[in-house]
């Protein structure tokens, strides 16, 4: 693999490049030849804590190495970034070994589509169950160590577990705004649980972006998803963006879905958890007239709520998956509709004209197509409904498991099919004896009266 770190580029500008190979190169696979001078590019974002309209992608869930036309939909988006809410790949690894990461990702990156998808537009990664260790993976996996070795090697990432995010005060000095990050309300001292962890911050003009772990410390000590050193790191984001006036909006990245009135995800489990972040929003966020939204993923379906069914803090919470994995649906229900199906995502364009809102308006689309829509600044636009829930799955919406499901099925009408012609026979058998022990019966009593 080839690492590049590129640095001093100006804010919201174009660059162009390309990888040149020298004739004596041994390539593994075409894919890589066909790499050698190929002109690739990037955008920079514009200076942090500036106005700025921009918009990115979220979602969550695809197949190991799938090469499914939704990644090519989003590459056509032209994203200023993207945000991969978990479950890259479907391995579920449950050893401490990191070559079998190191697969799952070149599975992933040799994807034709996922490749053209990630060679053009910036990917912001936090892992959920499938690609951190098995189903409901926690933070006593076996393979945890080896998931945090992979992704340093291969995922691009920006400051982990950084104290509070970092603005571009030091990389343009005298232009970039500098936000306040020696405030005594910070808390300082973290009690680290261990080394691991994933969790981050970071800026993209007037918008705070905070990403959750929720997978590294989960249940490493009774009932706690976060971990004492995140749970500490958590608040203090939200109380950055409680006394910095130039942050106006959150966006809070849960890889597992947040609202689930019928306590069927895994959230369930740690209800106090979801209600100190909810205080946390009340006392930090909305007490300073900003807002916030929920990103989450995890399980297989598209959905929107503007909060009516958000039992912990009210808040808008958008629910983005699966790009490419069986369809499957819990949690809600959602205000504004659930869809199950492959090929989904959402699209985020954040409107930012320098006035005290920043306006956010969502699509979520299935197969380009823009199904859910909302506008934080005129919500009567999409007005909504008390909920709409889970739709009930048939069989043949999950062409990686239909397969399996019609075999089972298969095997269970056979069985009835031929337990009936057992029924069947038997009974013609027994009518057929009781006909000649009838018939017999007959003829001796004929045979008494002659």
């Amino acid at each position: 693999q080839l690492k590049t770190q590129i640095t001093s580029l100006n804010s919201n500008s174009n660059y162009y490049y390309a990888y040149v190979f020298s004739q004596d190169t041994t390539f593994q696979n075409s894919l890589q030849k066909n790499e050698n001078l190929k002109e690739f590019h990037f955008k920079t974002l514009d200076i942090a804590l500036k106005p700025m309209s921009f918009s990115f992608g979220a979602a969550s869930c695809a197949d190991t190495g799938s090469s499914s036309p939704v990644f090519t939909n989003l590459t056509n988006e032209k994203l200023n970034f993207f945000l991969h809410m978990g479950n890259l790949h479907f391995e579920n690894i449950d050893t401490d070994n990191v070559t079998r990461f190191y697969e799952g990702y070149y599975s992933v990156f040799n994807s034709s589509t996922q490749k053209e998808f990630f060679q053009s537009t910036p990917i912001f990664y936090i892992w959920d169950d499938h690609d951190f260790g098995v189903d409901n993976s926690v933070g006593t996996s076996p393979a945890r160590p080896a998931t945090h070795a992979a992704f340093k090697n291969f995922v691009p990432y920006g400051p982990l577990k950084g104290f509070l995010p970092e603005d571009d005060s030091a990389a343009f000095p005298g232009t970039a705004p500098s936000a306040d990050t020696t405030n005594s309300v910070y808390t300082k001292s973290y009690a680290s649980d261990d080394p691991y962890g994933i969790f981050r911050s970071f800026l993209v003009g007037r918008c705070l972006f905070i990403m959750m772990d929720l997978r590294s410390f989960k249940d490493v000590k009774e009932d706690d998803i976060l971990g004492s050193e995140q749970k500490i790191w958590l608040e203090n984001q939200f109380k950055y963006a409680s006394v910095n006036d130039q942050v106006r909006f959150v966006f809070l990245v849960s890889t597992i879905f947040w609202v689930d009135t019928k306590n069927e995800g895994e959230w369930k489990d740690y209800p106090n958890t979801q209600a100190q972040i909810a205080n946390w929003v009340e006392k930090y966020v909305y007490k300073k007239g900003k807002d916030i939204m929920v990103l989450s993923g995890d399980t297989h379906a598209m959905a929107f709520d503007d909060g009516r069914n958000n039992y912990f803090g009210g808040f808008p919470v958008l629910q983005a998956a699966p790009l490419d994995s069986f369809p499957i649906c819990a949690g809600g229900p959602y205000s504004h509709g659930v869809y199950v199906d492959r090929g989904q995502y959402s699209v985020i364009n954040v409107e930012d004209t320098g006035a005290s809102d920043v306006c956010v308006k969502i699509q979520l689309k299935q197969n380009g197509n823009s199904l859910i829509q909302y506008d934080t600044c005129n919500p009567k636009l999409y007005p909504g409904t008390e909920g709409v829930s889970c739709p009930k799955i048939t069989v043949g919406d999950s062409p990686d498991y239909g397969w399996v499901s019609l075999i089972i099925i298969g095997c269970i009408v056979g069985a009835v099919v031929v337990g009936l012609l057992i029924w069947y026979c038997s009974r013609r058998y027994h009518d057929r004896k009781a006909d000649e022990k009838a018939e017999k019966l007959i003829e001796m009593t004929q045979s008494l009266e002659n």
